[in-house]
């Protein structure tokens, strides 16, 4: 399937912080079938990465794929994805890297 994944801001309730997210979609259906938190500020980029990053899948040796994001918080971040049985998706936060003002755009190199 085709995925698309977008960088959200929910506006907060009175008194509280806005909740900053990355939720993954299923372009066909355009249902959310995953949400990944982490970022404490808006994020600015996500991208995707087909060839992936961390563990390989079993006897496929074939990376799962991921995402990078780029944030004002000060951070981009490198999440794992994975589409579970019932066509939903997982996600956890592989690594973090930090830089003293905002991180506009985020990229892979090869």
């Amino acid at each position: 399937g085709l995925w698309l994944a977008a960088a959200m801001y929910q506006l907060p309730h009175v008194g509280k912080r806005g909740k900053c997210q990355i939720q993954v979609l299923n372009a066909s259906s355009r249902q959310v079938v995953a949400t990944l938190e982490g970022h404490l500020d808006l994020i600015y980029d996500v991208q995707w990465c087909s060839d992936g990053v961390g563990k390989k899948e079993s006897k496929m040796r074939r990376k799962l794929p991921a995402l990078l994001s780029a944030s004002q918080d000060g951070t981009a971040k490198a999440w794992q994805v994975m589409q579970a049985h019932d066509l939903t998706m997982t996600g956890w936060l592989v690594s973090t890297a930090y830089h003293p003002g905002y991180c506009y755009c985020a990229a892979w190199l090869r």
